[in-house]
């Protein structure tokens, strides 16, 4: 049996006001290209169809056309699962249905893991579809009060499920998995947190005798642990940390139990995503961009003064998909952000994080004066903590 297993679709989604929305269709035509070329037999799609749970009817009709042509053009079966992104609710929405069109999909986790077989010549296998899920909803499901974690979550769903191991089973899930010790994956900055204090990490060495582990919500194409437990990546660079990903598809070519090969189909952009810096002058002479591919999606970061005039208009005129503009300039601090977190900023007074964000953009420090006038600002607009 021949799968595709791919995830993180996110349709619908902008990135810095941009709809990737062609971006997206021109990755996922290349993708039922590939099902038809390689002769794929079933499609796994491991979360996060959609970037919102409610989204517009443009990103509605990219999926519905894309999950047709799968079936009824490239003769593949389909399985998926809501991601965190998605309402689980709505996507599976007339699943019953779409069963016998070929398309199996798995709403919200009710206490069961679904088991869903498919033949080959060598027999069944075995399809565990779980959507993201957290503890809290774990929880409270099975009335369990010692579930305080995501992976008290995933032990307690794996010791519910009658797996028989002797046969090649694949296990589909959502969220964020690591080792044992929680050591970090490759992240992105286009990756909703799940939660704080590493309560959403779970322990990928759960799932190692399952034949091969299907996973959605990381942006990188990855193993965790061990070769056969993998995520896909998104289809698309949603963020400039992305920018040295290689997308892809990942394909599993299953045979008799314990023959499983694992390869990656890289997938080309429409628009990459790129970073260049230098002051204004340079970056918009045609010595400099005559290296690049102006379609691109750009972060500029200027050595410029910040104060320098209109360098939106500039830019737009060569670099018509730039998406930010920085500026680096030694008079406002070393170029290095300093990360807040949320609970800093549910902490803290305005005053104190106009401080913090003064002493980012300067590297100075309020003087008295500065200190005095601030106060009274605030005072005047009602918002200083008594």
């Amino acid at each position: 049996m021949k799968i595709l297993h791919t995830s993180d679709w996110h349709i619908g989604k902008k990135v810095n006001d941009f709809n990737m929305l062609d971006d997206q269709r021109y990755v996922l035509d290349q993708i039922c290209n590939i099902i038809k070329r390689e002769k794929i037999d079933v499609v796994i799609i491991a979360g996060d169809l959609y970037d919102k749970a409610i989204v517009d009817t443009h990103a509605i009709k990219l999926l519905n056309d894309v999950l047709v042509k799968i079936v009824n053009e490239c003769g593949a079966k389909v399985i998926l699962i809501a991601g965190n992104h998605d309402s689980a609710d709505r996507i599976s929405f007339v699943k019953e249905f779409l069963v016998n069109s070929g398309i199996y999909i798995e709403g919200k986790f009710e206490g069961k893991v679904s088991k869903i077989s498919l033949k080959d010549v060598f027999g069944d296998v075995n399809f565990y579809p779980i959507s993201y899920f957290d503890e809290v909803h774990i929880k409270h499901l099975f009335n369990d009060s010692s579930i305080k974690t995501s992976n008290d979550a995933l032990i307690r769903i794996i010791e519910g499920m009658d797996v028989d191991y002797s046969k090649r089973n694949i296990f589909i899930a959502h969220g964020y998995f690591s080792n044992k010790d929680g050591d970090k994956m490759i992240e992105s900055d286009s990756e909703r947190r799940l939660s704080i204090g590493g309560q959403d990490v779970m322990d990928a060495s759960i799932l190692k005798n399952f034949d091969y582990v299907a996973l959605g919500h990381l942006h990188a194409n990855q193993k965790v642990i061990l070769d056969h437990i993998r995520y896909s990546g998104s289809i698309v660079k949603y963020s400039f940390s992305e920018m040295n990903h290689k997308k892809s598809v990942t394909i599993v070519d299953l045979g008799d139990k314990g023959d499983v090969r694992i390869n990656q189909v890289e997938l080309r952009l429409k628009h990459d995503m790129r970073e260049i810096e230098g002051y204004i002058d340079t970056i918009t002479s045609e010595e400099f961009y005559k290296n690049y591919n102006l379609d691109d999606y750009f972060r500029i970061i200027l050595h410029d003064s910040i104060g320098v005039r209109d360098p939106a208009t500039r830019i737009r005129k060569i670099y018509k998909n730039f998406m930010e503009i920085k500026f680096r300039d030694s008079s406002f601090g070393d170029g290095n952000d300093e990360e807040i977190s949320n609970s800093d900023i549910i902490l803290k007074s305005p005053f104190e994080l106009f401080e913090m964000f003064y002493k980012s953009m300067t590297d100075k420090e309020l003087n008295h004066v500065q200190r005095d006038i601030l106060k009274d600002v605030i005072k005047k607009v009602n918002i200083l903590d008594e």
